[in-house]
């Protein structure tokens, strides 16, 4: 498997939930809160994990390289993106759908911003470099974590 393929992937899933999130903004109806909150919490963890493997792979911590910055500077930049996931995961019960749609759709912008950021700007130079294979019993745990997160992507819907 290769490392690169996988994260690709991973966006993809996470796209997913972010056209279900924004279908029911579009659609004016309401929806429960705890599936919202559901919705949010897969992808905050399906975020801080693929941080993980990303600064695992491409060696980002203490990475001089210019592409390394670059992509460390991306993930520093998302802190308020978790911030702002926490906050809503801790008050989707308090706010209709409505209510939330403004913070719900900069959430939507931002996570694909920084998709097309990193699969356009920022993995091709790292992978100029020679993609390297997943480290010695890394690649069964990305396996895992891609069928799981295909499950909860297919349970939410």
């Amino acid at each position: 498997m290769k490392l690169v393929k996988y994260l690709e992937k991973e966006h993809r899933l996470c796209e997913e939930l972010l056209d279900l999130l924004e279908g029911w903004l579009d659609s004016g109806r309401e929806i429960a809160a705890s599936r919202i909150g559901m919705v949010l919490e897969v992808l905050l963890q399906a975020l801080v994990e693929h941080e993980t493997i990303e600064c695992t792979v491409f060696e980002l911590n203490g990475n001089s390289r210019p592409s390394a910055r670059a992509l460390q500077k991306e993930h520093d930049d998302l802190s308020d993106l978790r911030e702002i996931m926490e906050f809503l995961i801790e008050n989707c019960c308090d706010g209709t759908l409505q209510e939330l749609k403004p913070s719900l759709a900069q959430l939507a912008n931002r996570f694909r911003r920084h998709f097309r950021k990193e699969e356009d700007e920022l993995w091709p130079s790292l992978k100029a470099r020679g993609e390297k294979a997943p480290p010695k019993g890394m690649e069964r745990e990305l396996e895992e974590r891609e069928r799981r997160l295909e499950f909860l992507v297919q349970e939410v819907r």
